[in-house]
């Protein structure tokens, strides 16, 4: 208790493989040491490395080939107790994470990182200068807000239909607020399922009428849903609908041309690339420029037919709304096509995004074939970063546990409905026990065996055969009282 945090020491470093490293604009190049864009994080013995925790700490850590060298880990540990020795606005500077793992504060990263520089001139990789304007030029996260001040709902009230506007929770109207005004209208909405990411994106384009018509693509399954709740929400104060049933039309083919009359479009993602030419003929010849892509993680793959129709879409519309629960389904390199249809400036380059964000398969690395099959890129790195620089660039995610707290738990309850006409119910009977016998197969049978043994079924096994069992007894009892 009391002692400072500090790296360990070890043996000095004897790679003599050429280190190829980004350095920052402010520190001058190690002689004999070549600045390469092409440098690899984990490559030729990177050594240090630092990273966004949060908006107000970086990550400071050891992430070298080998053990760091002596004169190294003194002068890290005489800047570490340096930082840990003072304070700022009573907190702690620095503390420690993990073995070989520290946290500074985000005003103090560009100082520790030069000073140590300056004394031990090593390899390093940088938080991108993105990242840091993010959370420097001031917050525009909006995930823990629960409601908005007077002068934001007024200007909210302004640009919504009456009933909309009405109709919007306070978590809601943050959101529409933030996308709509501070986002102005580029953004990605990532609530949890069931906390209205459909009502809100309608919000923010609703705010954007005079851009109109709008164009929503979604999964095929939820066309008529939008339908549904574009004439359903928009609605002026006295009762006079923003837009008419022939002002909204679902889109089911290419053979049926786009209305004239039409504001609001509602096309599947599926259908996107059979019909793009009239897609790109709306609004003289300008395509839509208020769009909405609905489960927008169906353009996690930039190069399928699919979403080479879609991306240039959203890319050249002045608004564009992403709604998903899950943006990246199994990785972070998922997100890069979301990304860069947002903003293109913010996340220009694919490759530079997973060299930072998703570390390679060194395996396949050593084998030399890393660098475009597969195997590359399929993990992730630098995590925390990256969910910090969404929220405070281009993505909201509320959590039901946070923003709806007076929700009691679940309940679940077996509802008996008794079926009065005999024929209807026989042919219920018939049609259950002629599902469970397809789809459990043998269960019966291996239900009964199991009764005396202790070989383990699934619980769908387990419910299947007993349901087929009931149901024989039912026509066995019915065969005899005939």
């Amino acid at each position: 208790e009391g002692e400072q945090p500090s790296y360990r020491a070890g043996k000095q470093r004897t790679d003599t493989r050429p280190h190829h490293e980004r350095l920052p604009p402010d520190r001058d190049p190690i002689p004999g040491i070549i600045a390469s864009e092409s440098y690899q994080p984990g490559s030729y013995g990177q050594e240090i490395s630092y990273s966004l925790l949060n908006r107000g700490e970086v990550e400071v850590k050891w992430t070298g080939d080998g053990a760091p060298s002596q004169p190294f880990v003194q002068e890290f540990n005489r800047l570490l107790n340096l930082y840990a020795s003072n304070k700022y606005e009573g907190k702690p500077r620095m503390r420690a994470l993990a073995k070989n793992s520290f946290a500074i504060l985000v005003s103090d990263y560009r100082n520790f990182r030069n000073a140590l520089w300056n004394a031990i001139k090593i390899p390093t990789l940088d938080v991108p200068e993105m990242a840091i304007q993010a959370v420097t030029m001031g917050s525009s996260d909006a995930s823990e807000k629960q409601s908005l001040p007077q002068d934001e709902l007024d200007w909210l009230c302004s640009k919504l239909p009456h009933m909309l506007f009405q109709t919007l929770a306070p978590f809601q109207k943050v959101g529409v607020f933030w996308g709509a005004s501070t986002k102005n209208g580029r953004c990605l909405i990532a609530d949890e399922p069931g906390l209205g990411k459909t009502i809100q994106s309608i919000g923010i384009a609703a705010a954007y009428q005079h851009e109109w018509p709008l164009l929503v693509i979604t999964p095929s399954s939820a066309r008529y849903h939008w339908e549904t709740e574009l004439l359903k929400w928009l609605e002026d104060e006295h009762g006079n609908k923003v837009l008419q049933p022939n002002e909204v039309q679902v889109m089911l083919g290419g053979a049926k041309p786009i209305n004239p009359s039409m504001r609001a479009l509602v096309v599947s993602y599926d259908l996107v690339d059979r019909v793009k030419e009239q897609l790109m003929q709306v609004n003289g010849g300008q395509g839509f420029k208020v769009v909405i892509a609905d489960e927008c993680h169906m353009l996690k793959n930039q190069n399928t037919k699919r979403a080479k129709a879609i991306l240039p879409m959203l890319r050249n519309a002045t608004r564009s709304i992403l709604l998903s629960g899950t943006p990246a389904l199994s990785r972070p390199k998922e997100l890069w096509s979301q990304l860069n249809v947002i903003d293109s400036n913010a996340w220009p380059s694919y490759s530079k995004f997973c060299k930072r964000y998703c570390c390679t398969d060194k395996k396949k690395e050593e084998q030399g074939g890393a660098a475009e099959d597969e195997g590359y890129k399929r993990n992730a790195s630098n995590v925390m970063e990256l969910h910090a620089l969404l929220r405070e660039n281009c993505m909201i995610r509320r959590h039901k546990s946070d923003i709806l707290k007076g929700l009691p738990p679940k309940t679940r309850s077996h509802v008996q409905c008794e079926i009065e006409d005999n024929s209807v119910k026989n042919k219920l009977a018939h049609d259950l026990y002629t599902f469970v016998e397809r789809q459990s197969g043998d269960s019966v049978r291996t239900f009964s065996q199991a009764k005396d043994s202790k070989k383990k079924l699934s619980e769908l096994q387990k419910i299947s055969a007993q349901v087929s069992m009931q149901l024989q007894q039912q026509q066995q009892l019915q065969e005899e009282q005939k």
